[in-house]
């Protein structure tokens, strides 16, 4: 895991114990969305963007340092981008759940 995995756990523990709408819940789930955007999102796609600009030397290197085959190395860079687009759709997600009321709040 890496550092948003505390604060996920953290909210999950804090609707378990009825604070789902606590101040407490709300600095949780925000730090949550915080920490998984920088790792998950703008880090993660700083390393697809590494991997584009950088693409004859990784498929030159891997495959002829490593002895990669090439259709294996193409397979797992496919699966790093498919992760990054999951990345994009839980972070939208993220936001969506950050951004509605809290189960407290009253309607119109």
């Amino acid at each position: 895991g890496e550092i948003s995995t505390i604060f996920l756990s953290l909210r999950w523990i804090l609707i378990k114990c009825g604070r789902g709408s606590s101040p407490e819940f709300t600095a949780v789930q925000n730090a949550f969305a915080a920490t998984f955007f920088l790792t998950r999102v703008a880090i993660y796609d700083l390393g697809l963007f590494h991997i584009v600009y950088n693409w004859d030397a990784i498929i030159q290197g891997v495959t002829t340092v490593c002895g990669t085959p090439k259709p294996l190395l193409l397979t797992s860079i496919i699966l790093v981008f498919v992760g990054g687009l999951l990345n994009w759709i839980w972070i939208v997600k993220i936001y969506q759940l950050a951004t509605r009321p809290t189960r407290s709040a009253k309607g119109p």
